[in-house]
């Protein structure tokens, strides 16, 4: 019996622990995305070496030894076996437009499955930031609009303020999503 698309499927937190910011962009690394398409990273890169003109530095970048250096001394010990810390050479980063150029290449279920969560994923990360983008405008306007709050106001007002900040990605000092812990904060 053939697999549907949905049985494919890893599971978003997988997709999304594999998601790095370099260089400004959302990127994963060669061996997350051939985990995702269940293909070794050497069939990946023969896919790519075959394919160059299709991979153009907005698609697919090779990070630098010191991106690569400071990538690697950021994983855990927990995460050193997912990165292959053995490896020599800096590995290559995929923005989304890569690693849907690249579900094309591999033609596999597999593939097809992971573009299409991929999109989905995407999808719902573009669409909470534009809300939260939106709900820190609302707060900010309500703020303006009342004369003179009390301290319970102020201090609601900056908490969510916190919570609702974008956060700007060329400024975060790791190369991963910056996180939120409990207070707002960006870890």
């Amino acid at each position: 019996m053939k697999k549907t698309v949905e049985q494919w499927l890893v599971p978003d937190t997988n997709v999304l622990e594999g998601v790095h910011v370099i260089r400004g962009q959302k990127v994963m690394l060669e061996n997350d995305v051939a985990l995702l398409y269940q293909t070794s990273v050497k069939e990946l890169k023969q896919a790519v070496n075959k394919n160059k003109l299709r991979f153009p530095p907005d698609f697919m970048f090779e990070l630098t030894s010191e991106e690569h250096q400071f990538l690697e001394s950021q994983f855990a010990a927990s995460k050193r076996d997912r990165y292959h810390d053995r490896v020599r050479r800096p590995p290559m980063a995929f923005t989304e437009r890569g690693i849907l150029m690249l579900a094309g290449l591999l033609k596999t279920d597999q593939a097809i499955a992971a573009s299409i969560q991929i999109i989905r994923i995407l999808t719902r990360l573009r669409n909470a930031a534009i809300v939260n983008d939106a709900l820190y405008k609302e707060v900010e306007a309500l703020e303006k609009r009342m004369k003179k709050p009390d301290k319970k106001c102020q201090q609601l007002f900056k908490l969510l303020k916190e919570l609702l900040q974008p956060v700007d990605v060329s400024q975060t000092q790791d190369f991963r999503i910056a996180k939120r812990n409990k207070t707002g904060k960006t870890k």
